[in-house]
């Protein structure tokens, strides 16, 4: 559900939609796209949301990114896959087996390594 403020001060609390796989609550502020199904106002949904002072600038041509309102990202790019975890930790759970696969050089920097 979202909370809507729209012109003159009206507030609707309506079912928000989103992408089959993918979940976001959107910050106080978002911009969103409602529709009223047959021009009721009583019955409308939130189709889309954005965020503009939050979302990624400069993205080229094809890209696209997945982030939050905490700075950390993925972003698909054309030269690889960037994760920016902006300072915070990024984990991989409950996984069975993880294979790092690398044509080049596979580098770890970091002040400790911990291997077991």
């Amino acid at each position: 559900m979202a909370q809507v403020r729209l012109s003159a001060g009206e507030v609707l609390t309506v079912p928000r939609l989103a992408e089959y796989g993918f979940a976001s609550n959107p910050p106080p502020g978002s911009d969103a796209v409602l529709v009223f199904y047959t021009g009721d106002r009583s019955n409308g949904v939130v189709v889309a949301t954005g965020s503009q002072a939050l979302r990624l600038k400069n993205l080229a041509s094809g890209d696209s990114a997945l982030y939050d309102s905490r700075g950390a990202y993925v972003w698909l790019t054309p030269n690889g896959i960037v994760i920016n975890g902006n300072g915070g930790n990024v984990t991989v759970e409950n996984a069975a087996d993880v294979t790092v696969t690398g044509s080049g050089t596979i580098q770890l920097s970091a002040p400790s390594i911990k291997l077991n």
